[in-house]
């Protein structure tokens, strides 16, 4: 009876990854039909010189999103608008799968579908609109899920696991009183997705 509770848990855990999924995809994807802050993005994403890196980055310093919508061009020879949704709706997506382990790595107790199901909470939290407040909905109205912008999409990922790294290793030199220095390993991927969260979005 346990085994087909836990295999029926896992089933029912899956398919609620699988719908998150589906949800943050296709509303990343719908976003960089509509967003904004896109058109500009994707016009400096066609300009960029891959073949000469230092012309490009004294173009455009932040430039991890435009080449991911670049290449996504040439490789599938699709509309950059097309290129511009399916990179911004991948990385909504693998936010998701990251934040999907942390929550059950650091929440023990939780069921897989109790944590998919608060992650995907937590991805669709927003401001509420309130026009009589501000009626720009932009200023005043801070939410944690930007949408409309592609370079804090494509950073949210990996400031996510540096968050998720320094904090284990804050909290595992507290216990040991400082005596020990950062474990080389943790140090190395921390130094990396900074400089690939720079890449993305230094703000």
């Amino acid at each position: 009876m346990d085994n087909t509770e836990n295999r029926s848990g896992r089933g029912i855990g899956l398919a609620v990854i699988a719908a998150s999924l589906a949800i943050l995809f296709t509303c990343g994807f719908l976003t960089a039909l509509v967003g904004i802050d896109f058109g500009p993005h994707e016009e400096i994403a066609m300009s960029l010189t891959p073949g000469d890196p230092v012309g490009m980055f004294k173009a455009h310093p932040e430039p991890l999103w435009h080449l991911m919508t670049y290449f996504t061009v040439r490789i599938l020879h699709c509309n950059v608008q097309i290129a511009a949704g399916l990179v911004s709706g991948l990385l909504i997506a693998l936010t998701y799968i990251a934040a999907y382990f942390i929550i059950r790595r650091e929440v023990p107790g939780l069921e897989s579908y109790e944590a998919a199901a608060l992650d995907l909470a937590l991805h669709l939290a927003g401001a509420i609109y309130v026009p009589f407040f501000n009626k720009e909905p932009y200023l005043g109205q801070g939410t944690p899920n930007i949408w409309h912008n592609p370079t804090t999409i494509a950073v949210r990922p990996i400031a996510l696991l540096v968050f998720v790294l320094v904090g284990s290793m804050i909290m595992k030199a507290r216990e040991e009183d400082f005596e020990n220095g950062i474990p080389v390993g943790r140090g190395v991927l921390t130094g990396f997705l900074l400089v690939l969260s720079c890449l993305a979005k230094p703000s």
